[in-house]
């Protein structure tokens, strides 16, 4: 396997689990979108997004890495299969169902919410306790950890992480055009 080489740092090290300005999230927001558009289009999920496989390389532009768990849309083997990182996984993917487009996307609200805050939206002790707090319980509004969030963009973090896939942005272009 090669993989081309990023000079750059990935968000898990730009923010170490600081907040980031907002401005610079909805600069960050809005090119991994468009980035993870591109696939999509191709029918390729990637199924393992989070902030350590977005770069930003030396001169500021952001690159997603790491398509070694990604798959076909119509690949068979979805539905049972669990594989990428559970705390970076949308619900119907830790459950084993089917995964689509729609669970990047999660994922995608998922990055968002942690770069926006410095905090996961979720914090469990084991897949089986993640799977049942995302069930249960939504997440709390980036809002009531940072002040300073454009509502519009916590709506779209927040909707990002529905439950329900049908319920999340119908793509990643959507999602990018929905960022002011």
């Amino acid at each position: 396997i090669v993989m081309e080489y990023v000079e750059g740092r990935p968000l898990s090290q730009v923010f170490k689990g600081r907040p980031a300005p907002s401005d610079r999230v909805v600069g960050i927001g809005y090119p991994v979108a468009r980035a993870l558009s591109r696939p999509h289009q191709k029918s390729l999920l990637h199924r393992d997004l989070k902030p350590a496989k977005v770069m930003l390389d030396g001169r500021g532009h952001v690159r997603i890495t790491d398509f070694g768990l990604a798959r076909l849309t119509d690949e068979k083997g979805g539905t049972g299969v669990t594989a990428g990182t559970p705390a970076y996984m949308a619900p119907e993917q830790l459950a084993g169902r089917e995964v689509t487009q729609r669970s990047d996307l999660y994922t995608m609200g998922l990055l968002l919410f942690e770069v926006f805050t410095g905090k996961p939206a979720f914090q469990a002790e084991s897949p089986a306790e993640l799977l049942r707090l995302r069930e249960d319980s939504a997440p709390s509004t980036p809002s009531k950890i940072v002040e300073d969030i454009d509502p519009m963009v916590e709506r779209l973090i927040l909707q990002c992480l529905e439950e329900d896939p049908s319920r999340r942005p119908s793509s990643a272009l959507a999602m990018s055009a929905a960022l002011p």
